[in-house]
């Protein structure tokens, strides 16, 4: 018997696949938060009950051949892109080099793909085909966070025995964080300054798993952006029923400072509407929480997310 305990120490690692569904041994750091947790593959259940005369006769046979691994990662955004580059390339996202920044959107034609590599103290689990959705919350006083959920197919788990020495896990990737600004200026609604308190943007992504004998990569079904604001009721932004009645349009500019007051993120969706809200009071003062569904105007423009690199 084991005298030594086990922690739940683990990093997980990323690459783009060069062919969807092909594995590729990942080799960059998601600079995640603590607490992700150990990946537990999902694998199919058989259950025999033959006719007997004694109970107790059922047999369960496990199938791990069609595997998944879901895969859920929180970290703070970056300020620099290069960090969740592939994680958001796989939510369908492609970016473009722009003068100043790189603008990402999302792309129906984006079929990529990640390899994912889980190492932990005693195990490491590989998955391949993974395709994602994400969300990203930003809140005033407190560092912006985006979250990843892919899904993916197993490739391997790697047990270590008890006489190996534990994996070497790899360390987070340093880098500065980005917050809201005090400014409301800086923040606009139908080009108007606006009194944010939290925001939160789904992608909403359907994720699909194939489940065949030559299974592929996992794949975007569909998505439903959405728009999550909540803000202090003041006499020009009250709870709008008519915004709900008649589908008035909106227009947003959410950007995200670092530490100096240098921008490096924003946020741009074009044409929004209320498709829910309610009034909930915040000590003896009114909030309105309104959520947007992030509209196309054209094509695949229901959203862009920049980073500025100068």
């Amino acid at each position: 018997m084991g005298t030594k305990y086990v922690s739940d120490r683990s990093a997980i690692k990323v690459k783009l696949e060069t062919t969807p569904g092909v594995y590729i041994v990942p080799d960059a750091v998601l600079p995640l938060e603590k607490g992700s947790g150990i990946w537990m593959p999902n694998y199919d259940k058989d259950e025999s009950d033959p006719v007997s005369s004694h109970h107790g006769s059922k047999e369960t046979t496990i199938i791990t051949a069609f595997a998944d691994v879901p895969v859920s990662s929180a970290m703070k955004l970056p300020s620099v892109h290069t960090l969740i580059d592939a994680a958001l390339q796989a939510c369908g996202l492609t970016p473009v080099i722009e003068t100043g920044y790189v603008a990402y959107a999302y792309d129906s034609e984006n079929k990529k793909t990640l390899s994912l590599l889980q190492v932990s103290e005693r195990k490491t689990t590989a998955a391949y085909g993974a395709r994602g959705d994400f969300s990203l919350t930003m809140e005033v006083g407190k560092s912006a966070e985006v979250s990843f959920d892919f899904k993916s197919l197993l490739s391997a788990v790697t047990q270590l025995s008890a006489a190996d020495e534990d994996n070497a896990v790899p360390g987070t990737p340093t880098f500065d964080k980005v917050y809201m600004t005090k400014d409301c200026t800086a923040y606009l609604v139908n080009g108007n300054s606006a009194h944010f308190k939290k925001v939160v943007f789904n992608l909403g992504a359907d994720i699909k798993i194939p489940k065949d004998t030559c299974a592929g990569a996992c794949y975007t079904h569909d998505t439903k952006p959405e728009l999550q604001v909540l803000m202090s009721v003041t006499e020009d932004n009250e709870d709008a029923f008519d915004d709900l009645k008649s589908g008035t349009q909106f227009n947003f500019v959410i950007p995200l400072f670092d530490a100096n007051g240098v921008k490096k993120w924003e946020l741009i969706a074009p044409k929004c509407v209320v498709i829910e809200q309610k009034t909930p009071d915040n000590e003896g003062r009114l909030d309105v929480d309104r959520t947007f569904e992030c509209r196309k105007v054209s094509g695949d423009d229901n959203f862009e997310l920049r980073c500025y690199t100068a």
